[in-house]
């Protein structure tokens, strides 16, 4: 698909409670399946769920996405998007963020002190960041970021806002590791 089919596609879902896969294959081999909330010239919001359960947010570049797949041309995606509503499986409400940019979107979770887990694509790395914004200045956010032992780092990270590629915030994975961060 071409950027302009990604964008209008996409633009059609938003806050309609319907199922979408998101490719991003230069970055990610596996496919992301979520529901729209919220798009913008440079990003895309969603609720991202695995296995029947809604598990946070996840906001992507949209120019690292390759491809989607919606329901329309999709026999198993619309099969689970019927089990979603006939189970009621889509929440009510969603989260309110400025997601016009990731300066925004940085500087939305910096506020509510919401613990956030940020992909970073290089030439040749990902680098993932746990922890808590604690500022935005032009393009640079500062976080507090812990480990996958939950200690928390004596110095604190710096992360050019032109790297990210991703922002996942909500889910249980981020929130328990958070809860538990040693000092």
């Amino acid at each position: 698909m071409t950027f302009k089919e990604i964008n209008k596609a996409l633009a059609s879902k938003i806050k309609v409670d319907e199922l979408v896969e998101i490719f991003r294959l230069e970055i990610d081999e596996v496919s992301s399946l979520g529901n729209v909330v919220m798009l913008s010239q440079e990003l895309l919001c969603f609720q991202n769920i695995t296995d029947f359960c809604v598990d946070g947010y996840r906001i992507v570049r949209l120019k690292d996405i390759t491809d989607i797949s919606t329901c329309e041309k999709n026999d198993t995606l619309s099969f689970m998007n019927m089990i979603y509503k006939k189970e009621r499986l889509f929440p009510e409400s969603q989260a309110v963020i400025d997601a016009k940019s990731w300066n925004g979107v940085f500087k939305s979770l910096s506020l509510s002190k919401t613990a956030v887990t940020v992909e970073c694509a290089f030439d040749d790395a990902i680098d993932y960041y746990f922890g808590w914004i604690k500022s935005v200045n032009d393009n640079v956010a500062t976080m507090q970021c812990f480990d996958g032992s939950g200690n928390r780092f004596k110095d604190e990270v710096k992360v050019n806002l032109n790297f990210v590629t991703q922002l996942m915030f909500g889910n249980k994975y981020i929130e328990l590791m958070a809860k538990y961060v040693q000092n």
